[in-house]
């Protein structure tokens, strides 16, 4: 058959974009999913800092995290680990005192 030309169908046009609408919802679950844990890496921060001024200074540093009724103290060691209320380990991954 000459002078047959295939087009797209709007079948195959709805296909795609449904496709295309699940891959966006999947990616902005994805997005939402990694807001709500932006208080951890400032908390991450701070226990890196006191690691690292409890290793130079060879003296242990404890700091505050979070505010309020929320607020818990972690203490770093000279030798590097860090030793933290239950709640915060929840929170941030760091390695504790045995």
């Amino acid at each position: 058959m000459t002078g047959v030309r295939r087009a797209t169908t709007l079948v195959e046009l709805v296909v795609v974009l449904v496709l295309l609408a699940i891959l966006a919802s999947i990616a902005g679950l994805a997005f939402k999913a990694t807001g709500s844990l932006r208080e951890a890496p400032a908390q991450e921060i701070r226990l890196e800092r006191a690691q690292d001024s409890a290793t130079r200074t060879g003296r242990r540093v404890t700091v505050t995290l979070g505010t309020g009724v929320h607020a818990t103290e972690a203490t770093a060691l000279p030798d590097g680990r860090v030793i933290a209320d239950s709640t915060l380990t929840n929170q941030v991954d760091i390695g504790n005192a045995p």
